[in-house]
């Protein structure tokens, strides 16, 4: 197995099966709320021609606070590593250093992507006029 995958799936695995993953996905989806909560009260003032999802994505509120998923989910990573002293038997295994960003990197991605996921059960129609 490639050393990129090992790394990503225990990286993965760290965000998903810890409660910094769950606490992180609960801010997500508490401010996601937060945002739909406002867009619903607009649609109910005024019919509008887009859809709510529309409006979700070009709130200022709804991008706001992925200024602080980016640095949580990416500063983790090493810290953690240097906070539980792996980092330097990690560095100085027959692996390139290029091997575990790349791992790192992958698996905060993909926890991005998961923080995202609930978003697709959010109603897409149109409720004014088209």
């Amino acid at each position: 197995m490639s050393p990129v995958l090992t790394i990503f799936r225990k990286e993965l695995r760290s965000y998903v099966m810890t409660p910094y993953g769950w606490v992180i996905l609960a801010f997500v989806m508490a401010l996601q709320s937060v945002s739909l909560s406002g867009t619903l009260k607009a649609f109910q003032l005024a019919p509008q021609k887009e859809g709510i999802l529309f409006f979700i994505l070009h709130s200022p509120m709804f991008w706001f606070y992925f200024l602080f998923i980016f640095p949580l989910l990416t500063m983790r990573s090493l810290a953690e590593e240097e906070k539980t002293g792996t980092l330097e038997s990690l560095l100085t295994t027959p692996i390139k250093t290029w091997q575990v960003v790349l791992g790192k990197y992958f698996s905060a991605y993909a926890f991005y992507i998961i923080l995202w996921l609930p978003m697709l059960l959010y109603p897409s129609w149109r409720t004014g006029p088209t």
